[in-house]
């Protein structure tokens, strides 16, 4: 039997020459599904970050009215709650009015109470320096009345004690110890009248004292 004969008689075909093909048409299914693959992961991609974009730019143009929103929240809050703090009762506005004053008159009568005890310690404390002045004044007066008194006693003293002083004039030939006897003294009385004078070498013409 020639090749040809056997090319064109299916059953003389083996299993192995068919086996190629079915593998390439099995590689290439494979092959389309990887692309389908691939390709729709590609658009999902291009997808997602064309929606990142718009979804940042709807969030930028409703950020104002909200921000707006919550303003305007706030704003009637706080309208509403300076409105009810306005809405005292009369009462109530008086009573608060009473007790301010009270605290007022209070604090004044406080304030006049320490201002008085102020200066009654100021006052007490004057009186006090001023009779410490006087008291300290008056003891330097006594002080220099009593120095005063006291040198006038020495000095009439003095004065007495010269006057009653008698002296003698040591004539020629005169001893000492004659003018003692001559005045009523012992020698010892005589030196005592005459303190530094040498008694045993007197000169004529020298004054001593004998009372």
């Amino acid at each position: 039997m020639s090749d040809n004969q056997q090319q064109n008689e299916p059953w003389a075909a083996s299993f192995k020459d068919e086996q190629p093909s079915q593998y390439s048409r099995s590689q290439q299914r494979r092959q389309s599904r990887r692309v389908r693959i691939i390709v729709t992961g590609l658009v999902m991609a291009v997808m997602a970050l064309s929606f990142i974009p718009v979804y940042s730019y709807v969030q930028t143009l409703n950020a104002p009215a909200a921000k707006e929103a919550s303003w305007s929240i706030a704003q009637t809050k706080v309208t509403s709650r300076t409105q009810a703090d306005l809405t005292i009762k009369p009462d109530e506005a008086a009573q608060a009015a009473s007790k301010d004053q009270a605290v007022k008159s209070q604090s004044a009568a406080q304030a006049r109470a320490a201002s008085s005890e102020a200066a009654a310690r100021q006052s007490s404390l004057t009186r006090a320096q001023t009779a410490a002045s006087v008291s300290e004044q008056q003891q330097r007066d006594q002080q220099k009345a009593q120095q005063a008194a006291a040198e006038q006693k020495r000095l009439a003293a003095e004065k007495e004690k010269q006057a009653n002083q008698q002296y003698v004039t040591v004539g020629p030939g005169v001893t000492g110890f004659r003018v003692a006897q001559n005045a009523g003294l012992t020698l010892a009385q005589l030196q005592t009248l005459n303190p530094g004078v040498n008694l045993s070498n007197v000169h004529s013409g020298q004054q001593l004292r004998i009372k």
